[in-house]
């Protein structure tokens, strides 16, 4: 997939309802929520993010995203 599939698969939380952070600058991505500002319809899992998909913040590859843990 894209070099991160250990965290995909460890972190808790159901698919689709998941938060992760960006580890270059923080932004978030909250699945439950989507990102209706750059398409990405709510309930869409990182894993399903089209391959190209960055960070709106910081442009980084959703390899630098890391599961957020309340």
């Amino acid at each position: 997939m894209f070099g991160r599939e250990s965290t995909l698969a460890s972190h808790p939380g159901t698919p689709g309802s998941r938060r992760w952070f960006c580890r270059l600058c923080g932004w978030v991505f909250d699945e439950a929520l989507g990102d209706l500002e750059h398409g990405i319809a709510p309930g869409t899992t990182l894993e399903d993010l089209p391959a190209d998909w960055r960070c709106p913040e910081c442009g980084a590859g959703r390899a630098e995203f890391e599961p957020f843990l309340e």
